[in-house]
């Protein structure tokens, strides 16, 4: 029995997707990577979501709603991972705004990241803050204390360290520094917690003010617990 030339040929999903064929197939980027990552992460992914039969999908661009695997498929991404990609994959202004930054270097220490936490109140004659961030493990020293000092200062804050004494706060021992800010004076109290975090409490005066008698009740009125 004959066939005509023309007959359709039945063909498989694999067929019409290239990245989906057998892992053990040479002509599969994808398997070939998946068997790789096998040997290094457990069940060859970083999380089972990816984990597709026979292997996952590996991106290798995206633009817009589309994203191009290594085999060269291109899927339209209905997720955008889950929804935070509202303007699609490498959107020109993103892309220009990321490279922009990135121009001006990378990896720079900065002393406000050392600042794990702050909150500022704000009064009519003046303010009071409070600063924490992790400790060392040993005491507090005085080098310590005035790294910190420093990064509780704005980039832009003129301020002159007048004087400064240690103090007994509690059952603690820190520093007391004594600063004149471009606003007016400032004190901050310098102490290391019972969890060895470091605490910084300052009030300061505003419009070459005196520090109220206010301001000084508020700062003494912090207390560290266990």
């Amino acid at each position: 029995m004959s066939t005509s030339a023309n007959a359709p040929t039945a063909t498989s999903s694999m067929d019409e997707d290239p990245s989906m064929t057998p892992p053990n197939s040479p002509k599969s980027a994808s398997a070939a990577l998946y068997d790789r990552a096998q040997k290094v992460l457990p069940g060859g992914v970083s999380r089972n979501t990816v984990l597709r039969s026979p292997h996952p999908l590996y991106a290798d661009f995206g633009v817009g709603a589309r994203v191009t695997d290594i085999e060269g498929v291109t899927r339209i991404d209905f997720s955008n991972n889950m929804a935070s990609l509202i303007h699609g994959h490498a959107h020109p202004v993103v892309v220009d705004a990321v490279v922009d930054q990135i121009r001006k270097g990378t990896a720079i220490r900065h002393e406000g990241d050392q600042i794990s936490g702050v909150r500022v109140w704000s009064m009519l004659d003046g303010e009071v803050g409070l600063w924490w961030l992790p400790g060392p493990a040993e005491p507090l020293s005085l080098d310590t204390a005035s790294v910190m000092l420093a990064a509780s200062h704005p980039e832009d804050a003129n301020v002159e360290i007048l004087s400064l004494q240690t103090l007994e706060w509690g059952d603690l021992s820190g520093f007391r520094f004594v600063e004149d800010w471009f606003e007016g004076p400032a004190e901050a109290l310098l102490v290391q917690g019972p969890d060895r975090w470091l605490y910084l409490v300052r009030v300061r005066a505003l419009d070459d003010g005196e520090i109220s008698p206010l301001l000084r009740d508020i700062q003494a009125s912090f207390g560290l617990t266990e």
